[in-house]
């Protein structure tokens, strides 16, 4: 159980912040990480990226092809299926503990203290602690903490755990290690990328934007475009829906056990990242990392199921030389 005293240090940070005007990033301009790439500079890899040419020592068979189209962003989900013949593959990233850190492991118990204090609530055991973790608020709200069954009720109290929740935050994030060289690996490759999370859409881009990662995105999904959230597996299955990819050829990355199962009933393979949990507690996944850059695109299609590119190539000692 947290200490008591933890909890009375973000009530009453909570009051204090409250008296700014609405709810906005109380961290002001601060720097977010070293490792935050501005926009222009994503733009600026693509455009090196297709302005490449290729010298080849050899003749790369022709399944291999593709790897020397030219890219064409207009054309890009059509070029996804041609390259691979029909085997191309979906990344689909959780933002929390996957793509920035998950910082505060105490930030959720004390905006639910916070919220039931407000609300004359009890607060939630650890046990219940335990299993609401990745869950979307109003399913919590409803369907384990039994605070109301009223729709509208359960809107007012999940939308006052937002609120309480980017108060305390502080809109301050921080991009794990490894995550700037595997979005660029992706980006390279044309890997079609959605990122998930139970953050509001709203509160979910401004995330995105404070670490400057737009350009590595398809598309987003957020607690607004499902009616479910973890374990079931709707926000995994609209992730796969919007990228036109079947659910049999997407990756998940999670750190939880219940991003886990939730891939699995959505019938996807799932990439454990050891974040949060120690890698024994994440063996159901299909593979388990402790960094995304520890994947390379080999063993990202070999997971999704496809035939390994680079094998082949290894094997005939193909050399490639790459002129400006």
């Amino acid at each position: 159980m947290i200490a008591s005293t933890s909890f009375a240090a973000a009530h009453h940070l909570l009051g204090e912040k409250l008296c700014l005007h609405g709810i906005t990033n109380l961290m002001g301009e601060l720097p977010v990480s070293s490792l935050n790439r501005s926009t222009a500079a994503a733009k600026k890899r693509r455009t090196n990226f297709r302005a490449m040419s290729y010298d080849l020592g050899y003749k790369l068979p022709d399944s291999l092809g593709w790897l020397m189209t030219p890219q064409d962003k207009s054309k890009k989900p059509p070029l996804r299926r041609e390259r691979m013949g029909g085997k191309w593959f979906g990344v689909i990233l959780e933002w929390k503990g996957v793509i920035v850190e998950d910082d505060d492991p105490d930030l959720e118990p004390q905006v639910w203290y916070v919220l039931s204090q407000e609300e004359g609530k009890s607060y939630p055991p650890d046990s219940l602690l335990k299993k609401i973790d990745g869950m979307k608020t109003d399913q919590a709200i409803s369907d384990v903490l039994c605070w109301s069954q009223d729709p509208l009720e359960i809107e007012r109290l999940a939308a006052r755990k937002e609120a309480i929740y980017r108060v305390l935050h502080g809109g301050y994030y921080r991009i794990r290690p490894g995550t700037i060289d595997f979005m660029n690996t992706l980006l390279s490759f044309s890997i079609p990328t959605v990122v998930v999370s139970t953050l509001s859409r709203q509160s979910l881009q401004e995330a995105i934007d404070a670490v400057d990662l737009q350009d590595y995105f398809d598309m987003t999904v957020a607690a607004e475009d499902v009616c479910r959230g973890k374990p079931e597996p709707e926000m995994f299955e609209v992730a796969a829906q919007r990228l036109g990819i079947e659910p049999d050829r997407c990756l998940v990355f999670g750190n939880s056990r219940l991003t886990i199962e939730a891939a699995r009933n959505a019938g996807m393979r799932c990439v454990g990242i050891a974040s949060r949990l120690p890698v024994y507690e994440l063996q159901a996944a299909d593979h388990v990392v402790r960094w995304l850059d520890q994947l390379s695109v080999v063993e990202l299609q070999t997971l999704a199921g496809g035939d390994p590119i680079g094998r082949r190539a290894r094997a005939s000692h193909m050399e490639i030389v790459i002129e400006d």
